[in-house]
Protein backbone atom coordinates (compact mmCIF):
# COMPACT_ATOMS: atom_id res chain seq x y z
CA UNK A 1 0.00 0.00 0.00
CA UNK A 2 2.95 2.31 0.60
CA UNK A 3 3.80 2.01 -3.10
CA UNK A 4 0.31 3.17 -4.01
CA UNK A 5 0.67 6.12 -1.63
CA UNK A 6 4.00 6.98 -3.26
CA UNK A 7 2.33 6.87 -6.71
CA UNK A 8 -0.43 9.18 -5.50
CA UNK A 9 -3.19 6.61 -5.83
CA UNK A 10 -3.90 6.42 -2.11
CA UNK A 11 -3.62 8.79 0.80
CA UNK A 12 -2.59 7.50 4.22
CA UNK A 13 -3.53 8.82 7.62
CA UNK A 14 -2.06 7.48 10.83
CA UNK A 15 -4.60 7.30 13.66
CA UNK A 16 -2.98 5.97 16.84
CA UNK A 17 -1.55 2.61 15.81
CA UNK A 18 -3.70 2.17 12.69
CA UNK A 19 -3.05 3.53 9.20
CA UNK A 20 -6.17 4.49 7.27
CA UNK A 21 -5.90 4.42 3.50
CA UNK A 22 -8.23 6.31 1.19
CA UNK A 23 -8.43 6.60 -2.55
CA UNK A 24 -6.67 9.70 -3.86
CA UNK A 25 -8.26 9.42 -7.31
CA UNK A 26 -11.92 9.58 -8.29
CA UNK A 27 -13.75 6.61 -9.74
CA UNK A 28 -13.88 8.43 -13.09
CA UNK A 29 -10.09 8.97 -13.06
CA UNK A 30 -9.50 5.29 -12.25
CA UNK A 31 -11.87 4.13 -14.99
CA UNK A 32 -10.24 6.40 -17.56
CA UNK A 33 -6.79 5.20 -16.60
CA UNK A 34 -7.78 1.53 -16.86
CA UNK A 35 -9.50 2.07 -20.20
CA UNK A 36 -6.47 3.84 -21.67
CA UNK A 37 -4.20 1.09 -20.32
CA UNK A 38 -6.37 -1.59 -21.98
CA UNK A 39 -6.48 0.39 -25.22
CA UNK A 40 -2.71 0.71 -25.28
CA UNK A 41 -1.80 -2.83 -24.24
CA UNK A 42 -4.62 -5.03 -25.55
CA UNK A 43 -5.35 -3.16 -28.77
CA UNK A 44 -2.02 -1.47 -29.52
CA UNK A 45 -3.71 1.92 -29.20
CA UNK A 46 -6.24 1.19 -31.95
CA UNK A 47 -9.66 2.42 -30.87
CA UNK A 48 -11.77 0.91 -33.68
CA UNK A 49 -10.92 -2.75 -32.88
CA UNK A 50 -11.56 -2.07 -29.20
CA UNK A 51 -15.00 -0.61 -29.93
CA UNK A 52 -15.77 -3.47 -32.31
CA UNK A 53 -14.86 -5.96 -29.59
CA UNK A 54 -17.11 -4.19 -27.08
CA UNK A 55 -19.98 -4.09 -29.55
CA UNK A 56 -19.53 -7.76 -30.48
CA UNK A 57 -19.24 -9.09 -26.93
CA UNK A 58 -21.46 -6.69 -25.01
CA UNK A 59 -25.16 -7.07 -24.51
CA UNK A 60 -25.99 -3.49 -25.33
CA UNK A 61 -29.55 -2.31 -25.10
CA UNK A 62 -31.15 -0.16 -27.76
CA UNK A 63 -30.94 2.80 -25.35
CA UNK A 64 -27.19 2.27 -24.84
CA UNK A 65 -26.60 2.06 -28.58
CA UNK A 66 -28.63 5.26 -29.06
CA UNK A 67 -26.56 7.00 -26.39
CA UNK A 68 -23.29 5.92 -28.02
CA UNK A 69 -24.56 7.13 -31.38
CA UNK A 70 -25.55 10.49 -29.84
CA UNK A 71 -22.09 10.87 -28.27
CA UNK A 72 -20.42 10.23 -31.63
CA UNK A 73 -22.72 12.68 -33.44
CA UNK A 74 -22.06 15.37 -30.82
CA UNK A 75 -18.30 14.83 -31.09
CA UNK A 76 -18.46 15.09 -34.90
CA UNK A 77 -20.55 18.25 -34.67
CA UNK A 78 -18.07 19.77 -32.21
CA UNK A 79 -15.11 18.85 -34.43
CA UNK A 80 -16.67 20.66 -37.40
CA UNK A 81 -16.94 23.91 -35.41
CA UNK A 82 -13.22 23.92 -34.59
Amino acid sequence: MDRMVAKGLLSAEKVRNVTLYRSAVTQQQAQRSELLYALKHAFNGALTPMLQCLLDTGNLSEAELDEIESLIKARKKGARKS
